[in-house]
């Protein structure tokens, strides 16, 4: 647990000192911040719009930024670099403080969303999403949603793919809560380090070529075989026909034989007749031959 509790305790600390620079660099345009720990000290990298107006006269600002840090959050030897951002409109961060300041200014919600999201697909954006939730223009809150282009709401894209960042804006009526997500496109993915999606996705696109080509070659090879096989079928039919011929002739010889025991019957037909006619004429001449007597 005890391990634990540090990196829990080192991630909350990069976290206070991320919002406190962001503040103090609030005017000036500050992006993403990186707080990396290495054994010479703390690095930390700020990107921002203009470097120049962050690192101030003869370094006056990067100075008075460390010894802040040093005494603040007791970081031993913090070591502070200034990059600039290369495209200002694929920084969600960016985007949100310039709305959150165009809202504080007083100009209308809807004017400033859709010239924000005009703005970044206009340097070429495959998406803008803003969305702004709070006390709009009345005393019910609500939620605007402004968007432009195509935005991955869910899945490993969305999650690797699209930036999103958060900022609010102190009005009289209340405070605004604005969101915004960015898709850039994807020759700005590589140089916002998104090369690997970049790569995993032609590694697909290349193995559903292979894998389609491979289909098509083993249905190739199965229609091949189907070819063949139909001569053995036609052999194998020329073989029951000849089975069927056997008991044809069979039938044939059967029936001779039937019409010859019906001829042989006949005469056995007759000589019975004959019998009966026999016995049933003798009673007769006996009668008669008692009738001549009696005269």
């Amino acid at each position: 647990m005890a391990v634990e509790r540090k990196f829990i305790s080192e991630v909350m600390k990069n976290a206070i000192v991320e919002r406190y620079i962001q503040k103090e660099l609030s005017k000036v345009g500050c992006g993403d911040i990186d707080v990396k720990r290495t054994p010479l000290g703390t690095r930390i990298v700020i990107n921002a719009i203009k470097p120049g107006l962050v690192i101030g006269r003869k370094g006056k600002n990067i100075q008075m930024l460390t010894e802040a840090l040093k005494a603040k959050f007791d970081i031993e030897n913090p070591q502070l670099e200034v990059q600039e951002v290369a495209v200002p409109e694929f920084d969600p961060k960016l985007m949100a403080q310039d709305l959150t300041g165009m809202l504080e200014r007083g100009i209308h919600f809807r004017r400033a969303a859709y010239s924000m999201v005009q703005r970044i697909m206009d340097k070429g954006a495959l998406g803008a999403q803003i969305t702004i939730s709070g006390k709009i223009s009345g005393t019910r809150a609500r939620v605007e949603k402004f968007k432009s282009g195509f935005i991955k709401h869910c899945g490993k894209t969305a999650e690797l793919y699209i930036m999103e960042a958060c900022s609010q804006a102190f009005m009289k009526q209340g405070a605004l809560g604005i969101k915004v997500k960015i898709a850039p496109p994807a020759e700005i993915a590589e140089m916002l380090k998104l090369k690997d999606i970049v790569d995993e996705q032609k590694e697909a696109a290349e193995k559903k070529d292979e894998s389609k080509e491979e289909k098509k070659e083993d249905k190739e090879e199965k229609q091949e075989k189907k070819e063949e096989k139909p001569d053995k079928k036609e052999v194998k039919e020329e073989k029951p026909a000849k089975k069927e011929e056997k008991p044809a002739k069979k039938k044939e010889e059967k029936k001779p034989a039937e019409k010859k025991d019906k001829k042989e019957s006949k005469p056995k037909k007759a000589v019975k007749k004959a019998s009966r006619a026999k016995k049933e004429s003798k009673p007769k001449k006996e009668a008669k031959n008692g009738a001549a007597k009696k005269k």
